[in-house]
């Protein structure tokens, strides 16, 4: 009888030690688990954080260049006049062409040289009605094709005209006209492109003040209305 007890003994012993160690060990798993998952969950904060703080720095720098480039062609207003043509050659890079027009409407320069295309009433433009009515101002268009000029090679150039009174001063007779300049698109699309590239996933566009688009990544999507883009009015 004695024997039979001890050996129920050792089982029961048995059995409660099986308990504990198995409580151990789930709890250890638990705790290795959320300690994983924690570390997890900080190691994705900090990449998060990371990537966040790697675009702002895109953005930051992209923008300082669109600034600059956007600087130089105010510049040029300044400095252009009659002298378009050492203006163009300086900024080649950042301009399509540049014309000089007189306040009837008259081309007096342009550089490249090109023929003007027929039938284009110059005055009735909106770059150059705006620039008359505002004379203080530069003026910014849509992006368009450029559709003042002959081009030989039959090429289409996409370009944002930028427009504002200037003083001419033809000898001794100080006069007024309207300078134009019509800015790369390359220009803009370039340093947007270049920060969508590095956003991980999140893009970045550009409208005017009524909400008309600039630029977008998937324009040609929202010009086909395969897209919406919803934060615009």
């Amino acid at each position: 009888m004695r024997g039979k007890e001890s050996v129920k003994k050792r089982k029961g012993g048995f059995n409660i030690q099986s308990i504990i160690m198995s409580v151990l060990m789930a709890s250890t798993l638990i705790t290795i688990t959320i300690m994983g998952l924690l570390l997890y969950h900080r190691f994705k904060l900090a990449m998060d954080n990371t990537a966040v703080s790697n675009t702002e720095a895109t953005v930051e720098s992209s923008v300082d260049r669109l600034n600059s480039d956007l600087l130089d062609i105010r510049q040029i207003f300044n400095a252009a006049n009659y002298n378009i043509i050492q203006e163009f050659e300086t900024n080649s890079d950042k301009i399509q062409s540049m014309a000089l027009y007189g306040s009837d409407g008259n081309l007096i320069a342009s550089e490249p040289v090109s023929l003007e295309k027929e039938n284009v009433e110059i005055k009735n433009q909106d770059w150059y009605q705006n620039a008359e009515n505002a004379i203080e101002n530069i003026h910014f268009s849509m992006p368009h094709v450029q559709n003042l000029f002959q081009d030989g090679t039959y090429r289409y150039h996409r370009v944002i005209s930028l427009s504002r009174s200037v003083d001419i001063n033809d000898g001794d007779r100080p006069g007024s006209g309207v300078l134009l300049v019509d800015m790369k698109y390359s220009v803009v699309e370039n340093v947007l492109k270049q920060i969508n590239e590095s956003s991980d996933g999140v893009y970045y566009y550009v409208c005017n003040r009524d909400g008309e688009l600039l630029y977008h990544p998937r324009r040609a999507e929202i010009d086909r209305e395969l897209f919406k883009e919803n934060s615009l009015k």
